[in-house]
């Protein structure tokens, strides 16, 4: 997958993943955009959910829409070398470290122009 990537090993169903990688997360309440933190951070990631390691605390479901870059290798027949993946979930779980996401199963991916 990448130098970003450590996958871990665990009690959990699903491959966990740590990837630090800058991350545009927006929140929602009730159809409407609250607000949007922005930056590199750490992010666990599975095929179901993501944990968000952030000092700003996120109320238990609420809905987030998450996009980040992916630097893939062999990118250049794409003219690109990175992909975007937008994702979209609802928080299940706060603390004082940061925050779960059960993802939902939409997804989008595109490439990113250098």
């Amino acid at each position: 997958m990448g130098s970003t990537t450590i996958p871990i090993k665990g009690s959990r169903k699903d491959n966990r993943f740590d990837l630090r990688l800058p991350l545009q997360l927006t929140v929602e309440q009730d159809g409407a955009s609250q607000y949007s933190i922005s930056g590199s951070s750490l992010l666990n990631l599975s095929q179901r959910g993501a944990y968000v390691l952030a000092e700003t605390k996120i109320s238990k479901g609420r809905k987030v829409f998450m996009a980040f870059t992916w630097p893939v290798d062999y990118m250049d027949k794409y003219e690109s070398d990175k992909l975007r993946v937008d994702l979209e979930g609802k928080v299940i779980r706060s603390d004082p470290s940061g925050f779960a996401v059960k993802l939902a199963e939409t997804f989008r991916v595109s490439t990113v122009s250098p």
